[in-house]
């Protein structure tokens, strides 16, 4: 349910973001669905972590998903959503100039940024 949850949200946020009108009552709901994002992608880690030992985290703080083979196969599709949700938003709005200026991203709180400069290096 969570990964539908991500996705629906998701959706609505981008259709909202490219729609003719450029709808940007929507642009205060895009930290909050990377926030969420990011704490889910973090606790499914940790959850990790806790059960096999597995590291979640580099040494300099940015977070790296490093799948182990115990990791329960139905966590992946939940994980990707993660991954996905974030490069689609951050794309999006890096599109679209007037979501640019409004600098969401300074909104979000630490772990998320270091969670979303992992992302941004895929999306650029």
């Amino acid at each position: 349910m969570g990964e539908f949850a991500i996705r629906g949200a998701t959706h609505w946020i981008l259709r909202g973001i490219n729609s003719p009108r450029g709808d940007t009552s929507l642009a205060i709901l895009i930290p909050v669905l990377l926030n969420s994002a990011c704490k889910l992608e973090n606790g499914l880690l940790q959850y990790q972590q806790a059960t096999d030992g597995s590291a979640t985290s580099t040494l300099d703080g940015t977070y790296k998903a490093e799948l182990s083979p115990t990791m329960n196969p139905q966590f992946l599709p939940l994980l990707s959503v993660c991954n996905d949700c974030a490069k689609v938003i951050l794309q999006a709005a890096k599109a679209n100039e007037e979501f640019r200026r409004m600098n969401f991203l300074e909104s979000l709180n630490m772990d998320c940024q270091k969670w979303l400069k992992s992302k941004m290096a895929a999306v650029q």
